[in-house]
């Protein structure tokens, strides 16, 4: 009887399912202990006295290679710049200068990235430094000044945006590490520290929200520590990155959607999914949801 009536539920209410049976499985009751992962990046902490800023109302999105953008990323931005309720700066080669702060200039392997990991460095840089919305070059269907407000009139929050998809949206990859191995210490340790991250980030998917678009308030502990990360892990991938670029100059002139493949040697999600997903789980007290910021997902390319 009971299988019956959570059938009818699961199709007549899809959502209403899927909350009772993350609450039965869990996936919401997670604290956070540095004893789980005693050797992954989670166990740093770092303080701030910034965390009385507010995001400012601006919307962040990035272009970072010359070619130009595709009749439907014009679209979706002409869509985004409709419908959003506050100014939108589409960041470029050529105006990305105006925005580097001088005490914190660009880490001196950026321009040895590809494009899309160019979009993933530039996101936690302006999140951090400057804050505000962050948005893929998508369609976007509501404002977003109703969740500037919900963000900005809660002091102990610092992120806000759509829930993490239960799939496709996490990153799927076990461990964050570059495919040259010896430039780690401790690697088996390491990795099985990160397994166990993957692993709960699995089962507690429902805590995230996803990486397409968000708000950030600037200088909290969740982006100073992505911030700092990715900059640790920029250190670690230049030798790797400069020897690549040297013997493929031309083969790096790829558009966007385009991930090089020829040893290329930094892991798709390294500079993003891999430092915020975790970020995201072990601040998810901080973190407001709010399903109207999750953007068209189809034909946006």
């Amino acid at each position: 009887m009971f299988n019956q009536i959570a059938l009818k539920i699961r199709k007549l209410f899809p959502n209403i399912y899927q909350t009772m049976l993350n609450i039965k499985q869990g996936r919401y009751n997670y604290t956070f202990s540095k004893d789980k992962y005693p050797h992954s990046f989670l166990v740093n902490s770092c303080e701030t006295n910034s965390l009385s800023e507010k995001a400012p109302e601006v919307i962040y999105c990035f272009w970072t290679g010359d070619n130009p953008l595709t009749e439907n990323r014009k679209k979706g931005l002409m869509e985004l710049e409709k419908n959003a309720g506050v100014p939108i700066k589409l960041i470029t080669s050529e105006n990305l200068h105006k925005y580097i702060k001088p005490d914190f200039p660009l880490h001196k392997g950026y321009e040895l990235l590809s494009l899309v990991h160019r979009s993933d460095y530039l996101r936690c840089y302006f999140m951090h430094h400057y804050g505000g919305g962050y948005a893929d070059i998508k369609p976007f269907n509501h404002s977003w000044k109703s969740a500037f407000e919900k963000l900005n009139n809660k002091k102990d929050k610092y992120i806000l945006g759509y829930p993490e998809l239960l799939y496709g949206g996490l990153t799927p990859v076990k461990h964050s590490f570059l495919a040259e191995k010896s430039i780690y210490k401790n690697y088996r340790e390491k990795l099985d520290s990160e397994e166990k991250v993957f692993n709960d980030l699995t089962k507690h998917t429902p805590l995230l929200v996803g990486v397409c678009s968000f708000i950030c308030k600037p200088n909290t502990p969740l982006t100073l520590e992505w911030y700092q990360e990715l900059h640790k892990r920029m250190d670690k991938a230049y030798d790797l990155l400069y020897n690549f670029n040297e013997k493929n100059k031309e083969y790096m002139i790829y558009n966007e959607e385009n991930y090089p493949d020829k040893g290329y040697p930094i892991p798709y999600f390294h500079l993003l999914g891999q430092i915020i997903h975790p970020l995201m789980l072990k601040y998810h007290k901080h973190i407001i949801q709010y399903k109207k910021l999750l953007p068209v997902l189809k034909d946006y390319r």
